[in-house]
Formats: structure tokens, C-alpha cells, sequence
């Protein structure tokens, strides 16, 4: 709730003001909140907790608030947050509480990456000199087809732990466009980028596989178009993270290489106001991985902010990952979830800049039959999939 604005609800029964009465006593505030004037994100919290507010509000209410892009001379917007659901939630204690979901209204300002991924792993680095790569498999129309073999030359070494990133936009460019970046072994600092050819020449590094790894080599996918996997995305860190530009991401596996925005951006909470951070709960999340090189396992994660799955906006997808919020099944006024790959007006989300602007907004599910696709709901209001290599938007979700 931002300075001086006030949240307006509809006027509750006796019963139930006489409810909000003896929470407030219980919870010990200093002043006394008028029923027309919550006017805290503490005192909408302690009521949330209570099991209060879904006796107050409704769903799609909204709560006004703004968020600073400080890495931008403090430029504000208008964000608020509307309400999805009232659930419980689980905490990494394993308490189970009461709450309530809030989703951004409108879209972050810009985009970040989902997920940026490198091709070759270095764990004993690599020596200066020319190596080549063989694909397993034809992606696309172009220059990305199956037992072509290309070869780049490094003129400085790879530290252990380090990587070359390339081949990106594999399937959708032409080989004159594809270069080989080598990378330090935290993911962020650059050494050389040399052009990628057609040729053998040098010591080879194996056949990098379509949609799976295969020792050192990363699959194609994740090479040419990221990583769908929310548990390990630079999307994650970005939505959860207090830190400013160049720091507010952290490698997590061998082949992963920072975001384009990491020197650009702070991290997405160093915009939230500090009384609605203070209540931010970080509570269970759990994701399904993809079965293609992730084993379809089924991830849990502990977030402050994270994204809503397909399942939650009612559509017809993973049901594991999480209830349809009761939001998302008036928006999509069906009681039973709508399907995935068509075009819904009902689904156009606006951005933060421009609240004319539709955009295309990330979920945080996986299209399970691929490395590098993630559904999102397109700027038309299409239900499909993207590549997470790509700088969308995003609508964080956070409980309280």
C-alpha cells in the first residue's frame, strides 16, 4: 500500500467485524484500523493470517502499491496487486499457514531472461587452440543439421570450471551468425568471442545431442534457447533477490552463464516497498521438471516471489503444480480449466510501463517434452510456449 493510498473493501457483517475487532486486539496494534482504511501491509498480513480477509475481499481486489526500478534513477510505477486465492501455505519449517496469493496486475516494466545457457562445460578448463563439435541432430530449416561438424579456435585458455557458450538461435539463424563465447568459471566474466565455422578441424569434443547432455557437451536445445527448468533459472533469482546489478545472480550448475540484464538490473525486490517485503512469506513451491534431460522429477522450491503455474490460471496442464486459483477460474469463466495452444483475449496481460501494452508473460511451468520451451501466455493472449532464452515479462505471485 503505498504512502497515502487507501484500500477500500466492501463493508462487512457484524459477525464479521466483530472477528476483525478481536484479531486486531490479539495481534496487539498500535492504532485501531478502520475497516475502510487497512492502510498496512502488517495489518493486512495479521488479517490474512487470521483467515480474515477472504471475509473482507474478494477475488480480483486490488491493492495499491508501486514499484522503483532503482537501477533506473528511481523511476516508479503504479503495481498493484490483486487478489488470486486464500489458501495455506507451506513454509521450509514445514508449518502450514494461512494466507492470502497476490499476483502483480500489471506485467514488470521489461523483460529478463528466463535462462541463459552455455554449450561446453570446462571443469579441468581448456587449453588455447582449435576444436569442433559434430550436432546429432537436424533443428530447423537453416545450417543446424545433423552430422555437420563446426570448429572455433580459442587464443586464450578456458579456467577450470569455466565454459563456451554458442551456438545461439541455432535453428532460426545461419552458421555465419553463430560465435563461441568463452566464459571464467562464475559465469558472468567474458574472455573472447571467436566465429563459429564449418569444419573438423582441431581435437574434438563429441557429438552435442539434440535434447539431452552428453558429457561435457549440453544438449542443443539448451544451447540455442535456454533452459525451462524454474528451479535453476536466472528468472528465479532475479524475482527473489535484495542485491543490485552484478549480483543478484550466482552460477548454479556447469553450464549456466549469467542473463543479459544481470549488469543492467537490481534485483526485483530492491523495488518492492520495505513494509510489504517485511510480510512476505516464502513458502513451498513445486514445479515439474522436464522429461526430456531433467527426468520429469518434481521440483521444490522456497520462494518469496515465483510465478503462477498453467494449473493455477486454469488451464489444462500439470496439476501437480498447484490449485486453480479462483482468480484465474472467473477470469477464464470456466469451471473447468481451458485447454493450452489457442488464443484466449481473456488472458492479455498489460505492462507496468504502459497499461495499454499487452505483453508476453512467462509462467513458471515447463513444456515438459522439451529442454528449452516454457509456457507463457503470448501478447494476443495465446497459451503456448517460448524459449527461455528470451527477455519477457513476468507477473510475480507472493503469499502473505
Amino acid at each position: 500500500m503505498a504512502t497515502g493510498d487507501q484500500m477500500l473493501i466492501n463493508f462487512p457483517r457484524e459477525k464479521t467485524l466483530q472477528e476483525i475487532s478481536q484479531a486486531l486486539q490479539t495481534m496487539a496494534f498500535t492504532q485501531s484500523a478502520a475497516l475502510e482504511k487497512i492502510s498496512t501491509w502488517a495489518q493486512f498480513s495479521g488479517l490474512s493470517r487470521n483467515g480474515i480477509t477472504q471475509k473482507i475481499f474478494d477475488f480480483g481486489d486490488q491493492i495499491l502499491e508501486k514499484w522503483t526500478d532503482t537501477a533506473a534513477n528511481n523511476k516508479e510505477y503504479d503495481f498493484p496487486w490483486h487478489i488470486t486465492h486464500f489458501d495455506t501455505a507451506e513454509l521450509e519449517d514445514g508449518e502450514n499457514i494461512q494466507g492470502t496469493f497476490l499476483e502483480a496486475h500489471y506485467t514488470t516494466p521489461f523483460g529478463v531472461q528466463f535462462s541463459n545457457r552455455a554449450f561446453l562445460r570446462c571443469p579441468d578448463g581448456l587449453a588455447a587452440g582449435t576444436y569442433n563439435v559434430t550436432l546429432g541432430a537436424k533443428w530447423g530449416e537453416k545450417d543446424a543439421q545433423k552430422d555437420t561438424t563446426w570448429q572455433f579456435t580459442l587464443t586464450q585458455a578456458v579456467p577450470a570450471g569455466g565454459s563456451v557458450a554458442g551456438f545461439t538461435q541455432m535453428p532460426d539463424v545461419v552458421a555465419s551468425n553463430w560465435k563461441a563465447t568463452s566464459y571464467a568459471a562464475d559465469g558472468i566474466t567474458t574472455i573472447e568471442t571467436v566465429p563459429i565455422t564449418s569444419g573438423s578441424g582441431g581435437t574434438s569434443l563429441g557429438t552435442m545431442q539434440y535434447a539431452t547432455r552428453n558429457g561435457n557437451l549440453n544438449s542443443m536445445q539448451e544451447a540455442g534457447y535456454g533452459w525451462n527448468r524454474w528451479k535453476y533459472s536466472a528468472a528465479r533469482q532475479w524475482l527473489n533477490s535484495t542485491q543490485p546489478k552484478g549480483k543478484w545472480w550466482a552460477k548454479q550448475d556447469d553450464w549456466d552463464i549469467a542473463p543479459a540484464q544481470l549488469a543492467q538490473k537490481d534485483g526485483f525486490l530492491c523495488g518492492m516497498p520495505a513494509e510489504m517485503l517485511a510480510v512476505l512469506k516464502t513458502v513451498k513451491v513445486t514445479t515439474l521438471a522436464n522429461t526430456v534431460n531433467d527426468g520429469g522429477v518434481t521440483d521444490i522450491t522456497y520462494d518469496k516471489v515465483f510465478l503462477a503455474s498453467m494449473s493455477q490460471m486454469n488451464v489444462n496442464m500439470s496439476k501437480e503444480e498447484g490449485a486453480v486459483h479462483e482468480y484465474w477460474q472467473r477470469r477464464t469463466k470456466s469451471k473447468t480449466p481451458i485447454e493450452p495452444w489457442k488464443k484466449y483475449p481473456f488472458m492479455i496481460r498489460y505492462s507496468a510501463a504502459n497499461h495499454t501494452s499487452p505483453q508476453y508473460v512467462f509462467s513458471r511451468s515447463a513444456n515438459r517434452g522439451s529442454a528449452y520451451n516454457v509456457m507463457l501466455v503470448y501478447a494476443d493472449g495465446g497459451v503456448y510456449t517460448t524459449y527461455g532464452w528470451y527477455s519477457f515479462t513476468y507477473a510475480p505471485l507472493v503469499f502473505i
